[in-house]
């Protein structure tokens, strides 16, 4: 069985739309994801270091729940996982 790590390290590899990325994320941590906790799951388990991921943060309020249209969000992290995905070549 594959773990929950390189589960959500094949989840951002095929490229998982952000909001659903996190929904599973919320839903592993019982609902209890703090946005740096979320930074330091997406850097230790994913391989995206927070200086990346972090300005995606102006979409959400403190509690991680969204404060832009989910069409922004996702697109913003599609941007992110190009670059990301460059880097890793």
């Amino acid at each position: 069985m594959p773990s929950e790590e390189s589960e959500l390290h094949a989840m951002v590899v095929a490229g998982i739309p952000f909001l659903d990325l996190l929904e599973h994320l919320k839903r592993r941590a019982e609902g209890k994801l703090s946005p740096g906790r979320f930074l330091l799951i997406l850097q230790e388990e994913a391989g995206i270091s927070f200086t990346e991921t972090r300005d995606i943060l102006e979409y959400f309020n403190p509690d991680m729940n969204p404060i832009a249209e989910p069409e922004m969000i996702n697109e913003r992290w599609r941007v992110l996982l190009a670059s990301w995905e460059l880097e890793r070549r």
